[in-house]
C-alpha cells in the first residue's frame, strides 16, 4: 500500500523470502533487509525497484535472504531472548 505503517503483511512476506517494495513509511525504512523503501507516491521508483529486482536473479536472491534475516531478527522468539537478557544484564549489575 503507499502509507501502509504497519509491520504485519511487511514481515510476513519477509518471514517468506519475499521483499517488501513500499514507500517510506512506517518501518520499512527503518530496518535494512525487509526490502526497499521509495518516496510516497512515486510510481516510477517503485516500478524500477521491481524490475530492477525482477531483472536481476543475483540481486533478488540476496533481497530473499536479507528479508528472512530481517524477519528472523525481528521475530517474536528473538525479541523475548533480548529483554531476558536486558534483564539479566540489569539484575546482575544490581546485585553486584
Amino acid at each position: 500500500t503507499w502509507t501502509e505503517t504497519g509491520p504485519l503483511a511487511t514481515l510476513e512476506a519477509a518471514a517468506c523470502g519475499v521483499p517488501t517494495v513500499g514507500t517510506a513509511v512506517g518501518m520499512l525504512p527503518d530496518h535494512a533487509g525487509l526490502g526497499v523503501a521509495v518516496p510516497v507516491g512515486d510510481a516510477d521508483a517503485m516500478a524500477a525497484v521491481i524490475r530492477g529486482l525482477l531483472d536481476d536473479p543475483a540481486r533478488l536472491a540476496a533481497a530473499r535472504s536479507d528479508a528472512r534475516r530481517a524477519a528472523e531478527a525481528l521475530s517474536l522468539t528473538h525479541m523475548i531472548e533480548q529483554i531476558k537478557m536486558i534483564y539479566q544484564q540489569v539484575t546482575q549489575r544490581s546485585v553486584n
